[in-house]
């Protein structure tokens, strides 16, 4: 087998496919076979190709590709097949925020997953002015009238249960007066 793998990752309820290639010294004609618990899973005997539509619960199943020349020579690999879903992540995470009160606040978060999955935004916080664009990961809102500190919670979920979430204080302060002298 040219291209064994030890390991390999599918997305739930996503296809799969893996071509596994091999060659013989003599050129003899070779047979495929497989041996494995994802039920899901089907194979190519000619061809060495795996393919199936992975469940949608996260699972680890085992799959034991055996190639045969038909003379008594043989190859073999097993690797773990994990499906499930990688989480998204927020790509620029604050800690803190300052903002003047009574004026607009806008704070865009952006994020990724891995498996390009659609995201979705919400918002927890005890600063009721404040709310989130579900597909965008914009946080805004009008300031309050009074200087004061706020917990602000943004997650971000793919749907499949992955998710990433972060954390900040926002702390609406007052702008100092200004005294401006002007000489007679």
């Amino acid at each position: 087998i040219t291209n064994p793998i030890p390991s390999d990752a599918v997305h739930t309820a996503r296809p799969y496919l893996r071509d596994f290639d091999g060659t013989d010294p003599e050129g003899d004609t070779l047979l495929w076979s497989m041996s494995t618990n994802a039920s899901w899973l089907s194979f190519g005997p000619a061809n060495g190709t795996v393919w199936g539509l992975a469940p949608s619960t996260v699972g680890v199943f085992y799959v034991d590709m055996g190639l045969s020349d038909g003379f008594g020579g043989s190859a073999s690999n097993n690797y773990t097949l994990s499906v499930g879903n990688v989480a998204p992540a927020i790509l620029n995470p604050i800690g803190t925020s300052t903002s003047m009160r009574r004026a607009s606040v806008s704070i865009d978060f952006n994020a990724s997953d891995p498996e390009s999955d659609t995201l979705s935004w919400s918002l927890r916080t005890n600063a009721a002015f404040l709310s989130v664009g579900a597909a965008n990961g914009t946080v805004s809102g009008l300031t309050v009238n009074v200087p004061a500190t706020y917990w602000v919670e943004v997650t971000v979920s793919d749907g499949f249960g992955g998710s990433d979430i972060v954390n900040f204080t926002l702390s609406v302060v007052n702008r100092p007066p200004q005294a401006f002298v002007t000489a007679p």
